[in-house]
């Protein structure tokens, strides 16, 4: 028997150990990014304006540029310099959001362990572009479709999946405005 139990045991511990291993250990409320500036980049352009932009027969490079971010081809990975000008001469408006809100951002670009059930069959046009930046260089971008309530996040190893679902966008919108 003793021997049997000796035989046993260590299935039971590497079990044990196994089982307590898989849990995730990732902080469950951790930022999305770590930042010293934020830079909202805004374009107000319909739908239908779009549309007539995509349909054109002969695009400028303002014109291909316009839709691949409002369709969001554009910043899939971490943007340099270059990058971000180009919203400049693409008409969006740059607003430097002022220091005094940052722990308000920091609060809501926060994973959260509430499920986004809002789910919606809207395809999104990001207009809203968020740039945060760390000792003058780019630490994440953060697209937001208000229409929709659908987001991208560049830039951060944090769960985004559930943004939204404290009612993220509304708390930006009536902070930022």
């Amino acid at each position: 028997m003793k021997k049997i139990v000796l035989q046993i045991l260590p299935i039971i511990i590497m079990a044990a150990l196994l089982v307590c291993s898989c849990k995730e250990s990732k902080p469950k409320s951790g930022n999305f990014f770590s930042f010293d500036e934020v830079v909202h980049y805004k374009i107000d352009i319909s739908e239908m304006d779009l549309f007539r932009v995509q349909n054109q027969k002969v695009k400028t490079v303002k014109d291909s540029m316009l839709l691949r971010n409002a369709w969001n081809y554009m910043f899939t990975s971490i943007p340099n310099k270059r990058a971000i000008t180009y919203l400049d001469s693409l008409d969006f408006e740059k607003t430097v959001i002022p220091h005094t809100v940052y722990p308000q951002i920091n609060t809501l670009f926060t994973e959260s362990d509430l499920v986004n059930e809002s789910g919606t069959t809207c395809e999104p046009v990001y207009r809203d572009i968020y740039v945060f930046r760390k000792n003058g260089k780019v630490s994440g971008v953060a697209k937001l479709c208000y229409t929709c309530e659908k987001s991208v996040f560049i830039g951060t190893k944090a769960n985004t999946q559930n943004f939204g679902s404290k009612n993220e966008y509304g708390k930006l919108k009536k902070l930022l405005n």
